[in-house]
């Protein structure tokens, strides 16, 4: 992986945690264990932008490697929802502003 990518990939992060932050306090859902900032799922957001940008990025992306992403996706996400850290809602709005901000990052190249 190039270095410009890395660098994208970093700052990305930061400011999907700032974007996440902001609609947490905004929305203020809880989660379904009591505590705040329920809505949307960080993790959620960070699993599918990190995986949309990687994915978006691979010129050889194989068929293992494809099912070891969704693997992850789907282990990482399932752990807080039955740890009952998130509602099924707040993984999935998470998961789509991850999805949405890893094409726009992509794209902003």
């Amino acid at each position: 992986m190039e270095n410009k990518h890395i660098i994208n990939l970093t700052f990305g992060i930061l400011i999907l945690k700032i974007i996440t932050k902001c609609m947490k306090k905004i929305l203020k859902k809880n989660r379904p264990n009591g505590l705040k900032g329920g809505m949307p799922s960080f993790l959620g957001a960070l699993t599918l932008y990190i995986s949309t940008y990687l994915y978006l990025n691979s010129n050889n992306l194989s068929i293992e490697s494809l099912l070891s992403i969704i693997i992850f996706i789907i282990g990482s996400l399932s752990i807080k929802y039955y740890m009952k850290e998130h509602t099924l809602t707040q993984l999935i709005v998470g998961g789509v502003i991850g999805i949405v901000f890893g094409i726009f990052v992509n794209f902003t190249n």
